[in-house]
């Protein structure tokens, strides 16, 4: 494992590809595990491609360096992250000041109490989860961003998109080890809220 920047041969091959297949997808998604494949000039180019061609670009980040995703549509920290990249002390706080450095929305995954939302109306809004007495949080964070990125293929609605990922990621936390949910669950879950 490392976390040296790809090569500029690496980064070209990257952008080559995805200008190949931009057309053909609804929205980008960064997971950014701090790396080395996202580079800040990697990032530039892909959100250039994507405005151009009018794509969503939704963003699940650990990196500090999360100045370098101004512009996505949506960035999906967790609390922890959050704090740790803004040097700020609490979650309202440093979801403000993501938004404000970034002008994107953002989704703040806040663990075991639900996420917490800032879109462009400048509004805070907690989205609690249900109480568990035992649950595994073991890819309920990547449950949230790929429900909102499939929510937001449809609708514009973010406040609608984290609430439908907070209860996706109730379910998977109710499952033992790595877990995904399926898309019947997928349905219970949407049928239950609406």
């Amino acid at each position: 494992e490392t976390t040296i920047e790809i090569s500029k041969a690496s980064r070209t091959k990257i952008i080559n590809s995805i200008k190949e297949k931009i057309r053909g997808v609804d929205l980008v998604v960064f997971s950014d595990y701090d790396k080395g494949v996202c580079s800040p000039l990697l990032v530039k180019e892909v959100l250039s491609i994507c405005k151009q061609n009018k794509k969503k670009v939704i963003v699940d980040t650990k990196a500090g360096d999360y100045l370098k995703y101004k512009g996505a549509t949506l960035i999906n920290p967790n609390l922890y992250d959050s704090l740790k990249m803004t040097g700020e002390k609490t979650a309202t706080s440093a979801i403000r000041k993501l938004m404000a450095d970034t002008h994107s929305d953002i989704v703040m995954t806040m663990g075991s109490e639900g996420v917490l939302v800032l879109n462009t109306f400048n509004s805070i809004t907690p989205i609690p989860s249900k109480k568990l007495s035992l649950y595994d949080p073991v890819g309920a964070g990547d449950t949230v961003t790929a429900t909102l990125s499939l929510c937001l293929t449809e609708t514009n609605d973010v406040i609608l998109a984290a609430n439908i990922a907070n209860a996706a990621a109730y379910k998977v936390v109710q499952k033992r080890g790595t877990a995904t949910i399926t898309s019947k669950e997928l349905l219970e879950v949407v049928e239950s809220l609406y």
